[in-house]
């Protein structure tokens, strides 16, 4: 289905509903495992495997028991899926040395290592927000590994406004027959099943963990935003000094208070709404043009203080504002 992920809209109720994506390849292998991961998006998925996926990639194959590991960068050269036949748009390549015993049960088999070389293709199809991984696997260095080939097929896909689904495929290619086949078929299905459940699991932790890091707010903001927080806090402070009730009847200084207010929303805008990760200079220009906004502000709230006191009593200055508080009136 062409519109796979793109939203429709309900005609009932008008929410938007996302089409479920549909691969036509994962529906001719056998499905390993299917997971819905919240609290992300398939951008968010698309920035940890071609940007940011080595480190927590070649981790999580040193700590599943590969050792030797070789894991190239990515490639934006067009490479054909060996099993699919589709033109992926970047590409790479595995080596690592793993424990025979992975495949043969036989005792003698244990701490004898042999070879995995793997080819994987990624590509984003932007239309329906969804991203397809796959990997080609085979060995060497055991006894009928020219024998077979397996398949490995990850889809991922935004199936809510804050949630992607991850739906994992496998296939096991007989590359020449062989009396051992039935067995390596089973043994080869076995680990690529636990593998996959593994490395979903890896794939999840480093996904949010990548989000945390990505949207945690610049140090520099953070003191900006620590620092404006307390001036409106003392602007309000001020106002509270005089409330609207005494400003009715003064038809000059309302309209410097209602553009106090205007500002003062403006300015909880700027600090709710500062993007997650900003550069130093971006930061240095917001808060120039906050503080500058409180400093208008100020300079208003002077020219009405300089004005207003108790019993016709003039405060100069705000600092003297700070320190006068209006008589409650007597209960009559």
């Amino acid at each position: 289905d062409k519109r796979s992920l793109k939203t429709v809209l309900s005609e009932t109720d008008n929410t938007v509903i996302l089409l479920p994506y549909t691969d036509s390849t994962l529906e001719k292998m056998e499905l390993l495992v299917s997971k819905t991961i919240f609290h992300c998006t398939s951008d968010d998925i698309l920035a940890l495997m071609l940007k940011s996926d080595k480190v927590w990639y070649e981790s999580w194959l040193t700590k599943s028991g590969r050792s030797d590991v070789h894991l190239s960068e990515w490639t934006e050269e067009p490479t054909k899926d060996a099993f699919s036949g589709e033109v992926f748009s970047n590409s790479r390549t595995l080596t690592c040395h793993f424990d025979k015993s992975v495949y043969n049960s036989d005792p003698s088999a244990a701490g004898v290592l042999a070879t995995q070389h793997q080819t994987q293709c990624c590509r984003y199809d932007s239309e329906n927000s969804a991203l397809i991984w796959t990997m080609t696997t085979s060995v060497e260095g055991m006894a009928f590994a020219d024998c077979w080939k397996t398949h490995v097929r990850w889809v991922i896909s935004q199936v809510e406004e804050d949630a992607v689904q991850v739906k994992v495929g496998y296939s096991f290619e007989e590359v020449k027959q062989c009396m051992m086949s039935a067995q390596l078929r089973n043994s080869a299905l076995k680990e690529a099943k636990d593998r996959q459940i593994q490395l979903l699991g890896s794939f999840r932790t480093s996904l949010l963990s990548d989000i945390e890091s990505r949207h945690r707010k610049h140090p520099a903001l953070e003191a900006v935003e620590t620092s404006v927080i307390g001036a409106v806090d003392q602007v309000r402070r001020w106002v509270r000094l005089y409330p609207d009730h005494m400003l009715r009847d003064d038809p000059e200084w309302d309209p410097i208070f209602k553009d106090f207010r205007k500002k003062l929303k403006l300015i909880e805008h700027t600090l709710r709404h500062t993007g997650k990760q900003v550069a130093r200079d971006v930061v240095q220009e917001e808060a120039r043009h906050i503080f500058l906004e409180l400093e208008q502000i100020r300079a208003s709230l002077e020219e009405v203080v300089a004005t207003m006191g108790d019993a016709g009593e003039t405060v100069h200055t705000l600092e003297e504002a700070n320190r006068f508080t209006p008589e409650k009136p007597k209960p009559s």
